[in-house]
């Protein structure tokens, strides 16, 4: 092999390798700033798959509870406020 066919040969292994650095990850592009919030930590697509969890409300009363919205678990947070809302609130 002459040095010049080695160096387009070379040259081209480079361009690839440049390229293949500059397309993103399995998962979309980590570089992503326009936060949309359409990840989730835990997906429901059917509705019916999130943890359930313990909601204290301020009135003593402990409910079991879990929700999704738009294919995502909401937070503990979220779903507390709401399963507690007849029960003089969530205590946090």
């Amino acid at each position: 092999m002459k040095a010049r066919d080695l160096l387009v040969l070379m040259t081209a292994s480079l361009v690839a390798l440049a390229g293949l650095s500059l397309m993103p990850a399995c998962g979309g592009d980590e570089d992503d700033d326009d936060d949309d919030g359409s990840s989730c930590a835990e997906a429901c697509p059917n509705g019916d798959e999130c943890t359930q969890q313990a909601c204290n409300c301020t009135d003593g009363a402990v409910i079991n509870a879990s929700s999704c919205s738009n294919g995502c678990c909401d937070s503990k947070s979220t779903t507390c406020t709401s399963a507690c809302e007849n029960n003089g609130g969530w205590s946090g």
